[in-house]
């Protein structure tokens, strides 16, 4: 049985990712289909939010918050961004263990109505936070930049015949492999491999491509991810 897992998250969530299955037996191969660059943020051109809204590992960009800002409570999603906001300083953290619906009944449980909450995001987001959170102030503010990677490394290519899994985790990651796979005529070599997504929406963007099989976690977290990886080893 082939145990070499590629996985596709952008470098430092990779490493996280393949550290967590390399104790469980896999091989890891590291291929990011996104490059995350920092973009600088000047917290005193800023009024001090009543929240800030962190939806990312790479939200907090590179630029450490003003000390006064650090009892503010901030709203994540996932547990390592959690951690992150945590390592940052922030000592009122509440998280989301799956996606941004998650959060939102707790940011409507903590914050009075008409709350100023800071939103740091990426320069592509999935969903606009301002309807859903019509009934507070949002200032959005773009931290990090994803720029799509177009070439797959050498060893990764030459690596290709080994590969027993592969995991996915964003549409948009799904659309920059099928088109890397279509670059580089690898087709041939899905039929062997098995196809494991963070979500149903992650699966259909690449699940016309002729997998082996595919999966999708049971819920989207990191965890499930690797706990569904397990599961389908000797399927």
């Amino acid at each position: 049985m082939r145990k070499s897992v590629l996985v596709t998250r952008p470098l430092i969530q990779a490493r996280e990712f393949a550290a967590e299955i390399e104790k469980k037996g896999f091989i890891p191969l590291i291929q990011p289909l996104l490059q995350i660059e920092p973009i600088a943020l000047s917290y005193h051109n800023i009024k001090k939010p009543d929240a800030l809204l962190v939806t990312s590992i790479h939200g907090l960009g590179n630029t450490p918050p003003p000390q006064d800002w650090l009892e503010i409570p901030v709203f994540t999603v996932g547990m390592t961004t959690a951690k992150t906001v945590s390592q940052a300083g922030f000592r009122i953290v509440y998280a989301g263990h799956s996606d941004i619906a998650e959060i939102i009944p707790f940011i409507r449980e903590k914050m009075r109505q008409n709350a100023h909450i800071l939103y740091l995001r990426g320069d592509t987001i999935k969903q606009d936070m301002t309807p859903i959170l019509y009934d507070f102030e949002i200032t959005e503010k773009i931290t990090y930049a994803a720029k799509s990677i177009d070439e797959i490394e050498v060893k990764i290519l030459d690596s290709f015949d080994e590969i027993g899994f592969l995991t996915l985790f964003s549409e948009r990651s799904g659309h920059i492999l099928k088109n890397l796979i279509q670059k580089y005529s690898l087709f041939s070599h899905l039929q062997s491999i098995k196809l494991l997504c963070l979500s149903r929406a992650v699966l259909e963007s690449v699940e016309e491509l002729g997998w082996q099989s595919y999966h999708v976690a049971g819920s989207p977290s990191t965890q499930s991810m690797i706990e569904t990886l397990e599961r389908i080893k000797d399927e």
